[in-house]
């Protein structure tokens, strides 16, 4: 029997920004943005029903018709097609973890960042955190950090039980919610769901690991606080930020601002910043002249216009022009960033980008934003849409691009081994050369 698409209605309260590639972000999001449902819901460890999951993939369906702002991005997909595809797996999905994935397969179809389905059950469940950070650098899956004492920075992963590394990611980045192949290789391995039960990894050395799933609850290390120091006593200042998830980070970093005023450079890290709210305090504090806003566009889906036009049409709002505050830091300004430098902390970097004001170092950033519309569901599960794409002032495209360095320096396993920051060591000679 054919399943109507339900509609869903606005979201009433403001749109926030939303955090990036960090899952600890995502569930940190506002309550009063999510909508409540109708559907009978099961309990958050039961499969769900029948009816329930009918409910939840037309209610993902009808909402990417509605707020989803990236259709150009993915030109090829064929909606009404996809979705008929995945309804037929999720109603014959045999657990909720099955369901789960083909909810995360189709939004994770959308090819977009901001865009995603989550489940906190399956987390729970199949997701807990394992100890590590691993990444893709010099083409090779590397730990940067562990806990696992038989797993140290720097070893490179070859094989996941005897299959090797980078055919398992292809097998499964098909439920990774990325704007970028690139974006989609940053998240693998922090997404435990995706990797085997029992799991076993075996080294580029030949080194074979068990890994142990940890039995304690999900959870995550939560950045705990702005910090700043001088490099060079009254010369050189160095500011990291670790996220704007929370006003108090952005509140920090201007005080910070404020200190180091008489510095003659400060350098700002917002490496593995994965965003919050935009920090406009933050970028005025810095700025010292006109700057420039992102220009985006979000859909318009009023009824009479998708009548007229047969499809929702996209309303484009060019960039601004913003003068600078009275008094602000008139030194010199680098800016420290990389793959993980993502949504408020792009929309942070790329005034400063356009207009030159600072030197940015490091690597590409993320490449999403986008302030997305969020649903909960009753049975605990959420899914958010981006509802707004955003472009370089000059209107070139953003997601799935992301934001250049000036000077580009790239990972080194070398470095990873030998605990060395090479960003930073160079931002600092570049301002120490610069401020003589």
């Amino acid at each position: 029997m054919p399943i109507a698409p339900l509609i869903v209605d606005r979201l009433r309260s403001p749109f926030r920004r939303v955090p990036g590639p960090l899952l600890f972000l995502i569930l940190a999001l506002p309550a009063h943005s999510l909508l409540g449902q109708t559907a009978p819901a099961s309990k958050p460890n039961e499969d769900p029903t029948v009816e329930e999951r009918a409910f939840i993939a037309s209610k993902i369906y009808s909402s990417l018709q509605i707020y989803f702002a990236h259709f150009q991005g993915v030109p090829d997909l064929k909606l009404d097609q996809a979705y008929r595809s995945f309804l037929k797996e999720a109603l014959a999905a045999k657990d909720r973890k099955e369901f789960d994935l083909a909810c995360m397969a189709f939004v994770a179809s959308m090819k977009n960042g901001h865009t995603e389905f989550w489940d906190p059950w399956f987390l729970e469940k199949h997701g807990r955190s394992l100890g590590w950070k691993i990444e893709y650098i010099e083409n090779k899956w590397v730990a940067v950090s562990s806990t696992n004492p038989d797993l140290k920075a720097g070893e490179v992963i070859a094989k996941i039980n005897d299959k090797p590394a980078e055919a398992v990611f292809q097998e499964n980045k098909k439920y990774i919610a990325a704007s970028s192949e690139r974006s989609a290789r940053t998240q693998f391995f922090s997404k435990a769901y995706l990797l085997p039960d029992p799991l076993n990894i075996t080294l580029e050395s030949g080194k074979t690991i068990a890994i142990d799933r940890p039995t304690s609850s999900f959870k995550f290390a939560l950045p705990m606080a702005t910090e700043g120091q001088w490099l060079k006593e009254n010369r050189i200042a160095y500011i990291k930020v670790p996220s704007f998830n929370n006003p108090r980070f952005q509140t920090r970093a201007v005080q910070l601002v404020e200190e180091y005023k008489a510095a003659k450079a400060v350098i700002v890290d917002v490496r593995g910043n994965g965003g919050g709210n935009t920090p406009g305090a933050l970028i005025q504090a810095l700025m010292d002249r006109p700057y420039r806003t992102s220009s985006f566009a979000t859909p318009e889906s009023v009824g009479l216009q998708m009548i007229r036009m047969g499809a929702s049409t996209m309303k484009i709002t060019p960039s601004q022009t913003v003068a600078p505050k009275a008094n602000p830091y008139k030194g010199l300004v680098f800016l420290l960033i990389d793959e993980h430098t993502a949504s408020a902390a792009e929309d942070f970097t790329m005034p400063f980008k356009d207009n030159s004001r600072a030197t940015l170092m490091g690597e590409t950033t993320w490449g999403s934003t986008g302030q997305p519309f969020v649903c909960k569901l009753d049975n605990g599960s959420m899914f958010r849409i981006s509802s707004k794409r955003e472009l370089f002032p000059d209107g070139k495209p953003f997601e799935g691009v992301g934001i250049a360095p000036d000077i580009v320096i790239p990972r080194k396993i070398a470095d990873i081994q030998k605990g060395v920051d090479r960003v930073l060591r160079e931002a600092t000679a570049l301002a120490e050369e610069k401020t003589k």
